[in-house]
C-alpha cells in the first residue's frame, strides 16, 4: 500500500501509526499528486482548520480522520455528554471536592489535582471531576483504547503511581487486555459512537472508570497517539508490545482492504 499523509508527517518513531504500517509493510508519500492508495489527515494539533487540498482527495480517496478536527478537552466532553449522557466538567466555583485542572488545549501539559471550589476560573482551562481510579494496592488504573473504524483491537491497561496533585503520572506497566475484559456490549457501542461523532477514524481514546460508580469515563482522545517507540515510555512487555502492535494492524488491514 501506498498512503498520502497531508498536510504534515509522522516524523516522531513513537506513533503507532508508524509501528502499525511498518508491520503491514506500508510505504508513504507527502505528494498529493503521487499514486496513492488512501490518505491520512495527519496534523499533531488539537484544532485543524479545514484543507482544500484534502477536501478534494476526499472526493476520490478515503482520507483517515478528515472529519476530526477538534479533539480539544471541551469537545471530549461535549461528545460525551452526548453519547453517553453524562461527562466530568464541573464549576469550581461551587463544587466541593477534588477535580483536575488541565488547559482545554490537548496535551498541553499535565493536569493539576486541585480543591474546590476556587475564587477565580480560568477560561484556557477546564475543569474536570477527580475519577478515582485507584485498586486496593493504591495504583490508579486508566486505560488507552486504540479504535479502528470503530473497532476496538485491543485495550492497554497502565497503572500508575497515585499523585496527590499531577493527574497524569508515567505508568509502571502495561498490561494487554481485550476489550469484552474491560467493556460491557453497552459501552463498546458508546466508545464507538464517540469516535464516529467526533470523526475519528483511527487513534487512541484515554478511559477511566471509577471505582465507586463504575461509570466509564472517556477523558480524552487521540488521532496522532503513541506509545510504541523505542524508549519505551509505556513500559511494554515485550510480547504484549508486539502483540498489540499485531492486533491493531490486523484489524486496520481487514477494514481498509474492505474499503477500498
Amino acid at each position: 500500500m501506498q498512503v498520502l499523509f497531508y498536510p504534515t508527517f509522522p516524523e516522531l518513531e513513537l506513533y503507532t501509526i508508524i509501528a502499525v504500517f511498518n508491520h503491514l509493510d506500508y510505504f508513504a508519500t507527502l505528494d498529493p499528486e503521487a499514486n496513492f492508495d488512501f490518505a491520512v489527515a495527519w496534523q499533531d494539533q488539537t484544532w485543524t482548520d479545514p484543507n482544500p487540498v484534502l477536501d478534494r482527495i476526499a472526493e476520490t480517496h478515503l482520507v483517515l480522520n478528515h472529519r476530526c478536527t477538534d479533539i480539544s478537552k471541551q469537545k471530549v466532553e461535549a461528545v460525551s455528554r452526548q453519547v453517553c449522557g453524562y461527562d466530568t466538567l464541573i464549576d469550581p466555583l461551587t463544587y466541593q471536592g477534588l477535580c483536575v485542572k488541565k488547559p482545554n488545549e490537548n496535551a498541553a501539559e499535565r493536569g493539576t489535582i486541585i480543591q474546590c471550589p476556587i475564587s477565580r476560573e480560568d477560561d484556557q482551562y477546564v475543569y474536570q471531576a477527580h475519577i478515582d481510579t485507584r485498586d486496593a494496592a493504591g495504583l490508579r488504573n486508566e486505560y488507552r483504547v486504540p479504535v479502528v473504524f470503530g473497532e476496538i483491537p485491543c485495550v492497554y491497561l497502565q497503572q500508575k503511581e497515585h499523585h496527590p496533585e499531577n493527574a497524569k503520572t508515567v505508568p509502571l506497566n502495561t498490561t494487554l487486555l481485550t476489550a469484552d475484559e474491560v467493556f460491557s456490549v453497552e459501552e463498546q457501542k458508546q466508545i464507538s459512537q464517540f469516535c464516529e461523532t467526533i470523526g475519528m477514524d483511527f487513534g487512541d481514546l484515554d478511559i477511566l472508570r471509577d471505582k465507586h460508580s463504575q461509570k466509564m469515563y472517556i477523558i480524552d482522545a487521540n488521532k496522532t497517539g503513541g506509545g510504541f517507540g523505542l524508549l519505551n515510555r509505556f513500559k511494554w512487555a515485550v510480547n504484549d508490545r508486539k502483540e498489540a502492535i499485531r492486533q491493531i494492524a490486523n484489524l486496520f488491514e481487514a477494514h481498509i482492504r474492505n474499503r477500498l
